[in-house]
């Protein structure tokens, strides 16, 4: 919660994070949301033809929980760097939350990037 002020720099200097001595962001986003209600929406997405698809937070929790397992099978771990170069879409949520499920670092690429952008960003 932000402290009560009409003074910005005063709000800055007195905000304090309040986290759990272990947290993990992949787990609050969305696990935490299909421990409660599994069929709650979590995204809705768009197509380029205008179709609409609802994603809910069960599939998000499944979908994620599958690539953690497959990216900690190739060895991936805490600290480890998970290059993401897919266009926008759930694939990306779920790309990211399985990443942070494992403590890795999310890191979003894209296809303009030449080698030297991608090689220091993978470094």
């Amino acid at each position: 919660m932000l402290p009560q002020s009409r003074d910005y720099e005063e709000v800055c200097r007195r905000f304090r994070w309040h986290l759990p001595r272990r947290f993990n962001i992949g787990v609050s986003v969305c696990d935490v949301h299909a421990d409660r209600d599994p069929g709650r929406l979590a995204i809705i997405h768009i197509d380029a033809d205008g179709r609409r698809e609802d994603f809910r937070y069960g599939w998000l929790r499944e979908t994620s929980n599958r690539l953690a397992n497959v990216l900690a099978g190739h060895g991936v771990g805490a600290g480890d760097r998970v290059a993401i170069l897919l266009p926008q879409g759930p694939e990306v949520a779920v790309a990211h939350i399985a990443a942070y499920k494992l403590g890795a670092v999310a890191l979003p690429v894209s296809t303009l990037f030449g080698v030297d952008a991608l090689s220091y960003r993978l470094k």
